[in-house]
C-alpha cells in the first residue's frame, strides 16, 4: 500500500483553499458551509479534505434558514466514508489474492 502524500489538493492545503472558498461566500453562506464541514469531519476522523474541482459545486442546495439535521448528516457521512473504507478493503484483498 502507497501512504498517501500531501498536495496542494489535499491535506493542509486542500484546507486551507477551502477555508479561502468557505469565507468568499460571505453572508449566511460562509456560515452554513462552515457548519456542514465541522459536521462532516467530526463524522469520521480519518477524513482528508480534497480540492477536486477548480470551481466548486454543490452537490446539495441549501438555501438561507434552512434547517440541518446534523446528527442525521454525521451519520450519513459515517455511513459513506465505512462503505468506501470497506470497498477499499475489499479491492486490497483480491488483489493481493491474485498474487499467490
Amino acid at each position: 500500500m502507497t501512504p498517501r502524500t500531501s498536495s496542494p489538493r489535499q491535506g493542509p492545503a486542500a484546507s486551507r483553499a477551502i477555508d479561502a472558498i468557505i469565507e468568499a461566500s460571505g453572508d449566511w453562506r460562509s456560515t452554513m458551509l462552515a457548519r456542514l464541514r465541522a459536521v462532516i469531519l467530526s463524522a469520521d476522523a480519518s477524513i482528508v479534505e480534497e480540492v477536486k474541482w477548480k470551481k466548486p459545486s454543490r452537490a446539495v442546495d441549501f438555501r438561507e434558514g434552512d434547517m440541518v439535521n446534523e446528527a442525521a448528516l454525521r451519520a450519513l457521512i459515517g455511513q459513506a466514508a465505512e462503505l468506501n473504507t470497506s470497498r477499499a478493503r475489499t479491492r486490497r484483498g483480491r488483489s493481493s489474492g491474485a498474487e499467490r
